[in-house]
């Protein structure tokens, strides 16, 4: 064996040499270590970052489309609105001319309603 890698050795230089390579390269494992860990988590970050985006243009697109749907309702509604407002006034028309009629003493409205 040779005396510097001898763990006897009492030559305190090189075993201080060691031991200094033996951290400066886990040292950089380390660092290669922690690097690859940030890039990891940085392209994970960056994926979910592009699926809540697609996410969120979605409840946008769905969003606006109930919008509009709402807004056809609506419409709808207000067109039922007015005729069943014009059919009202038109039953009440026709509902107040039979009361006349009906009250008259003419005979004939027995006629017309028969």
């Amino acid at each position: 064996m040779s005396s510097a890698y001898y763990r006897g050795n009492n030559n305190n230089s090189t075993d201080k040499n060691m031991s200094y390579r033996g951290r400066d390269q886990w040292g950089s494992r380390d660092q290669r270590m922690e690097e690859a860990n940030k890039t990891i988590m940085e392209q994970e970050n960056d994926r979910q970052l592009e699926e809540l985006g697609s996410q969120v243009n979605l409840l946008k697109s769905l969003s606006i489309d109930i919008r509009n749907e709402v807004n056809n309702q609506n419409k709808q509604l207000d067109s039922m609105g007015s005729v069943f407002g014009s059919t009202t006034n038109m039953f009440k028309s026709t509902i107040g001319k039979l009361g006349e009629m009906l009250q008259s003493n003419n005979s004939q409205h027995m006629y017309l309603l028969v």
